[in-house]
C-alpha cells in the first residue's frame, strides 16, 4: 500500500517475505480514478515480468487479476500510471492471493 499524489506516474511497492509467493495480483486505487499503463514484477531470483494493462479504474475498483507463478518469490512490484487530471491523493493497494512458499510446512492447527 502506498499513499501517492495523483500526479505521480511511478510507484514501487516492496513485498514482505511472508507475502512473496502469490498466484495472482491486482491493483486498486482507493479514492480517485486511476489509469494503469503497466506493472513490472521483480522476483527474488532476479527475473522480471512486465504486463501492459492500459486500463482506467474507477475509485475502489480493482484491476483485472494478473497470474503470477507462485514458485517464484516477488520482492517488488512497480506500477506505471498516467498522471491524474485532478489534484489530490489516493492510496494504491496491491492485492494478491498469497500461497504457501514451495517446500513450506503447513502450520499446526
Amino acid at each position: 500500500m502506498a499513499r501517492v499524489n495523483h500526479q505521480t506516474t511511478h510507484v514501487t511497492l516492496q513485498i514482505p517475505a511472508r507475502q512473496a509467493h502469490v498466484s495472482e495480483i491486482a491493483v486498486r486505487s482507493s479514492s480517485l480514478s486511476m489509469t494503469l499503463q503497466s506493472i513490472e514484477i521483480t522476483f527474488a531470483d532476479g527475473g522480471q515480468q512486465r504486463i501492459a494493462i492500459d486500463d482506467t479504474l474507477p475509485p475502489g475498483q480493482a484491476s483485472r487479476s494478473i497470474p503470477v507463478d507462485p514458485q517464484h518469490a516477488i520482492i517488488k512490484v512497480s506500477i506505471l500510471k498516467r498522471p491524474g487530471l485532478t489534484p489530490g491523493e489516493t492510496v494504491i493497494q496491491l492485492l494478491g492471493r498469497v500461497v504457501p512458499a514451495p517446500g513450506a510446512r503447513p502450520a499446526l492447527r
